[in-house]
């Protein structure tokens, strides 16, 4: 991620240039270094990501959401409510709410073993 980010970068910058002085995008897909060692990314890669592409956990990430954004930050609120009334919710109680809340929008298409384990973290 930090190459890919670094390249993008750089792309912007050599198009701040003049047209003529500009590196190709493959050449600075490869210019990327970190602790010595060379790290060359993709340059579709790149271009992807510059014209608004998703990295593959972002994309695995919407992909396999069970709550949309806007449900997921009510959860956060509600544990922070919680917390400051001094009930600190652990894993195994916070996968309980949210299979509750999950099996009552879903209904027959939850699966019944609920959540993954490695859903909170």
């Amino acid at each position: 991620e930090k190459a890919i980010a670094h390249a993008m970068e750089a792309y912007k910058a050599e198009l701040q240039k003049p047209e003529m002085e500009w590196k190709p995008l493959k050449t600075i897909s490869e210019e990327w270094q970190e602790k010595g060692i060379s790290v060359t990314v993709s340059a579709d890669t790149v271009r992807r990501r510059l014209t608004g592409g998703r990295s593959h956990p972002e994309f695995n990430a919407e992909k396999n959401a069970w709550l949309a954004p806007e449900e997921e930050m009510k959860v956060v609120e509600y544990c922070l409510a919680l917390a400051k009334r001094g009930f600190l919710l652990n894993h195994k109680q916070l996968k309980f709410h949210v299979n509750s809340l999950l099996q009552a929008q879903l209904g027959d298409n939850f699966p019944e073993g609920g959540i993954g384990k490695n859903w909170s973290t």
